[in-house]
């Protein structure tokens, strides 16, 4: 029973598959009549069936904190410069997550009135979830226990980044920016066949957005594989080839890779415009 049980369990979920691949197909030909933003959301919705928390988090070394010995004066301060609405509280390192501390809880009021407030005893308690968890369950957690942000861990229980609702709605809206966000684009084309890029970016994007072809199975995101490719913390202006393409470092902060150029090879770009031609955008 357990054997008929699996394989039909296997036989369900390839269906829901092909329905999904099937429902795609239909909304990239324009069959339903909708209106080109509601048709743009339905396709999201559908290709992030299968994203995981991992590739959409707030990488660790990203992560703006207040440490418990900074204080309330410690969090006006991070929250006036960074702008952000909730930080979580750590202790002595990253990987001790004491809660969650909302801004609103200390803007706006006399900071001598706090002074002696433990910031463990008001900050929330934080949620944790495993970098592997799938979006949709991620949201129905966030519903369930009325939060906006996640510490995101790793198998051996380490705090690898973290979550928020926003970095979820912007997978079927696109970026949502406010005045705290830095609007520099992630993509910036210089020329033909030459692109200025967030090293953040998921590999599987810079192949989307560029035409080139590489590979997505080595890193999560360009830094990751230029690192991959490199073997070790390259200076400013080196490089890396891989596939045709060259990635050079564009530049660095404390030994990370901020952004990278990446010169498409020519012959995929041809073969890019080609395919424009063939098949040009309605």
């Amino acid at each position: 029973m357990l054997g008929l049980s699996r394989r039909k369990s296997r036989t369900d979920r390839a269906q829901l598959a092909a329905n999904r691949e099937q429902l795609r197909q239909m909304l990239r030909e324009k069959r339903f009549g909708l209106v080109e933003s509601e048709r743009t959301l339905l396709l999201n919705v559908l290709d992030v069936h299968d994203t995981i928390v991992r590739e959409i988090m707030v990488p660790r070394i990203d992560m703006i904190t207040v440490g418990v010995k900074e204080g309330p004066a410690g969090v006006i301060d991070k929250v006036k410069k960074y702008g952000h609405s909730r930080l979580p509280l750590i202790g002595e390192d990253q990987d001790t997550v004491l809660g969650i501390i909302y801004a609103k809880d200390f803007i706006g009021r006399d900071t001598r009135s706090l002074k002696d407030k433990s910031l463990v005893k008001m900050g929330r308690q934080a949620i944790f979830v495993p970098e592997t968890k799938r979006i949709f369950d991620l949201l129905e957690e966030f519903r369930q226990q009325r939060m906006h942000i996640a510490i995101v861990v790793d198998e051996y229980g380490g705090v690898s980044g973290l979550v928020s609702l926003e970095d979820v709605l912007e997978l079927f809206v696109g970026d949502i920016l406010d005045e705290y966000d830095n609007e520099e684009t992630p993509f910036m084309r210089s020329s033909r066949n030459t692109w200025s890029i967030d090293a953040r970016m998921s590999v599987h994007d810079v192949n989307t957005e560029t035409g080139a072809d590489l590979p997505e199975d080595m890193a999560d995101t360009l830094g990751g594989l230029f690192l991959e490719l490199f073997g070790a913390v390259p200076r400013r202006r080196e490089s890396v080839t891989c596939r045709g393409h060259r990635l050079r470092v564009h530049s660095l902060r404390d030994n990370r890779i901020i952004r990278i150029q990446l010169v498409v090879s020519g012959k995929v770009q041809e073969q890019r415009e080609v395919r424009a031609d063939v098949h040009p955008k309605k």
